[in-house]
């Protein structure tokens, strides 16, 4: 990381030249609306982006003095703006995240992806966010009585394994394979109610 001097000797000059900048904010696909947000929401690889440049972003407003921050976000208001005239083109919206972590990278590093631990995080909601529910390696679970009963939205996988979930408790019913990080179990959310999680 640079020294604290270096990037707020920087920070001014990156806020008023360069385009876009706000608190984090990455995409909420709940709520999207915008031609370019459903593209967005659409399409993992332009999701994977979006929260990398939230994380840049937040490193970069930790590092900005307060009086700075209203500036910050007017410029991300800005880069959204233009962001938004992209529509439903893919290959400008990842030009333009790409041209955004750029600017952002030489203010500050760029944090590292939060490790997952080998095995099935399972998140309350879609998009890895809200209470988590940790399945190790090669284990399962019954969530009947439990909070993430009929809960569980979405689901990281750390190491070589995989996600099964069940609609009804203790494996049965419906099941479902998931052989990757998903954002969202589909037709399965909210209605996980037992789980495997299985790992070479």
């Amino acid at each position: 990381m640079k020294s604290a001097t270096h990037v707020l000797g920087f920070a001014l000059f990156v806020i008023l030249c360069l385009p876009g900048s706000s608190s984090a904010q990455s995409v909420d696909c709940n709520n999207a609306v915008t031609a370019d947000e459903l593209t967005i929401c659409s399409a993992p690889r332009l999701k994977k982006l979006d929260r990398r440049l939230g994380r840049i972003h937040d490193a970069v407003l930790g590092a900005a003095p307060q009086e700075l921050h209203y500036l910050i976000r007017e410029e991300q208001a800005a880069w959204i703006r233009a962001r938004n005239r992209c529509r439903t083109d893919r290959k400008c919206i990842r030009l333009h995240y790409r041209a955004r972590m750029n600017e952002l990278s030489a203010i500050v590093d760029e944090p590292d992806e939060p490790e997952v631990a080998v095995g099935c995080t399972i998140y309350r909601h879609v998009d890895f966010a809200g209470e988590t529910a940790f399945v190790k390696p090669n284990s399962q679970v019954s969530f009947f009585g439990t909070k993430f009963d009929n809960q569980a939205s979405s689901v990281r996988l750390g190491g070589s394994c995989q996600f099964l979930g069940f609609t009804r408790a203790f494996y049965n019913g419906r099941g479902e394979r998931y052989r990757k990080d998903t954002p969202n179990f589909g037709s399965l959310n909210d209605r996980i109610s037992s789980a495997q999680c299985l790992c070479q």
